[in-house]
């Protein structure tokens, strides 16, 4: 057992403690903070609207589709160049 102070390293041999668990992984039934980024290869998806439907997509090449969306600093083009010219 791999408990939350050791260095073991994981094995097909070896499994984690309860404790060691819940301090690295996500929990889904309670609020939790990943620490580090997280990468959706094919995209993610947020909320739930009436009939079933998301309320926020963003697939795996960053196209996004929200059912509303409050932008509250910057919203900008990538190609936009600030100037007269």
């Amino acid at each position: 057992i791999i408990r939350s102070w050791d260095k073991t390293l994981p094995t097909d041999n070896n499994l984690f403690s309860a404790r060691r668990s819940q301090k690295e992984f996500l929990n889904k039934n309670r609020p939790d903070t990943a620490k580090e980024p997280i990468r959706f290869l094919k995209g993610v998806s947020f909320g739930e609207a009436a009939g079933g439907k998301p309320c926020g997509i963003v697939d795996g090449e960053g196209n996004a589709e929200y059912l509303t969306a409050v932008i509250r600093e910057l919203l900008r083009s990538t190609e936009f160049v600030d100037g007269l010219t």
